[in-house]
């Protein structure tokens, strides 16, 4: 299991350690125990190999339980590494994204200015048309006026047919 919080196992490896310490202890102890036996004869000499041999287990087992703390200790400091680097990463995201989205903006506003220009020159275009003169302005103003006082024909009627649409021939 990668555990993305370092303190986390930064605790985890002082656990792992202080049980090899404990361990390193316990063997360390049972060998002394051993020694301290007054038993003398062969039987004394097979528990004190017998107790060494468990004592040699044990300190592997501390060896192994040193080597898990340190295992995750250098884990804790590439996991703190990456972290502060997907950070910088997501930063730079983050400043990009606001960068394209100011030009988007301003892409989309010169689409905006783009659009309006040529929708003005369609509209000079349309005056020019149904002969409203050169003045774009005051053709559009005249074409409003002419259309609000048009007649309009219900969906559907007939009348659409030869419906007048002024200065349109």
């Amino acid at each position: 299991m990668l555990l993305p919080d370092p303190d986390a196992l930064r605790r985890l490896a002082t656990t792992y350690d202080a049980r090899a310490t404990a361990i390193r202890t316990e063997a360390d102890a049972l060998v002394g125990r051993a020694e301290a036996t007054p038993w003398l004869g062969a039987g004394a000499v097979a528990m004190r190999l017998g107790t060494s041999c468990a004592a040699d287990d044990l300190r592997r087992s501390a060896e192994d339980h040193a080597e898990v703390a340190r295992a995750l200790e250098a884990h804790a400091l590439q996991v703190e590494v990456s972290l502060v680097a997907v950070e910088a990463a997501r930063r730079e995201f983050l400043e990009i994204a606001s960068s394209v989205g100011a030009r988007v903006v301003d892409v989309g506003g010169a689409v905006v200015d783009l659009a309006q220009d040529v929708a003005g020159g369609v509209a000079g275009g349309l005056a020019d048309l149904v002969g409203l003169g050169d003045d774009a302005a005051e053709a559009a103003d005249d074409l409003r006026e002419r259309i609000e006082r048009m007649d309009v024909p219900e969906p559907g009627d007939a009348a659409w047919l030869t419906f007048d649409v002024p200065g349109l021939r």
